[in-house]
């Protein structure tokens, strides 16, 4: 059995939660990426939310609530997952996502994974982030999914978030 350890690695956060309430999409995302310490944010067809922040930041607790006030939504849900920088996401092909509901049950299949971090979920695909690494993350994709109704197709790692940065 193969055997990992992260240790006191650089590491970025990444925020999530459900927007509920009268704007999202890119208009939200448009106003969330404003924020101190931004990165990427995204909104995927579940309607849920995901900020990453630069290396060592922290949310702007009073800035983002403002932006959430600003637009008529709420955080439901809100997580704060810390990523080693040397990790890969994970991009998983599905099929059979066919509306948010779907895609909610995919996401929180996802994060029944112990060691999936952060999920998000576009339709045709996922991207996943983890916690640490994992020997067998296809296995429990591909389980968790199965439960949920949905096929899985390909599943490839992306670039480490610190070559992209």
């Amino acid at each position: 059995m193969a055997s990992f350890a992260v240790l006191d690695s650089p590491r970025f956060s990444v925020v999530t939660f459900r927007a509920t309430g009268k704007t999202g999409g890119d208009a939200l995302a448009k106003a969330l990426s404003a924020l101190n310490d931004a990165g990427d944010v995204v909104v995927d067809r579940a309607g849920c939310v995901s900020i990453s922040l630069v290396p060592g930041a922290k949310l702007d607790e009073k800035g983002f609530g403002k932006i959430l006030s600003d637009a008529g939504v709420e955080a439901d849900g809100l997580v704060t997952a810390d990523i080693p920088l040397e990790l890969v996401p994970y991009r998983i092909e599905l099929s059979g996502v066919s509306d948010q509901t779907k895609a909610l049950a995919v996401r929180e299949a996802l994060l029944s994974i112990r060691q999936v971090a952060v999920a998000q979920v576009f339709g045709d695909a996922a991207v996943i982030f983890l916690r640490e690494p994992c020997a067998k993350i296809e296995e429990h994709v591909g389980g968790a999914l199965g439960k949920a109704g949905v096929d899985v197709g390909k599943i490839s790692m992306g670039e480490p978030v610190a070559a992209a940065k």
